[in-house]
């Protein structure tokens, strides 16, 4: 695999997403290209290659986020709750529990801004560890959970 095309495509959806997300005023409109874009940003992200973070990974200078300014950015969105199952490996299933497109936005976004901080810094291999292992340990679920929900939402 060309990991320097792979990382240049994914840092690319990186920045659309989070340019959509600060830019975009009406929303509402955008929920198949949204649809879309999540599905592109967790088909590349998946793929990315493993790294070794280098010292910055661990810098106290990167931004910290203000996570009412980020969920107001989504003001205008067209629903926020769904229903979803939390962990699908429990069969039969345990009780739904609901789901905050708001929160998964949000949350998505603030995970590839960190990432981007790292590329804006000159550090490819730290927004990769990052993009890959948030990916794992958070992000993974609330892009999954949003495109189903939009998905629901048709």
């Amino acid at each position: 695999m060309d990991y320097e095309n792979h990382i240049k495509e994914f840092s690319s959806l990186a920045k659309e997403y989070c340019e959509w997300v600060e830019n975009k005023k009406d929303k509402e409109s955008d929920v198949y290209y949204l649809q879309v874009l999540l599905s592109k940003l967790y088909c590349w992200g998946i793929q990315l290659p493993g790294c070794e973070p280098s010292d910055l990974l661990y810098s106290d200078d990167m931004p910290s986020h203000d996570y009412n300014e980020i969920t107001k950015y989504f003001n205008d969105f067209p629903y926020q709750y769904y229903s979803t199952v939390f962990n699908a490996e429990i069969v039969p299933s345990e009780e739904p529990v609901v789901g905050d497109i708001i929160d998964d936005l949000s949350d998505i976004y603030k995970d590839l801004k960190d990432g981007l901080w790292y590329l804006d810094q000159g550090s490819e291999i730290d927004a990769v560890f990052h993009w890959r292992t948030s990916l794992g340990s958070h992000w993974a679920r609330h892009i999954l959970g949003a495109m189903h929900a939009l998905y629901c939402h048709e």
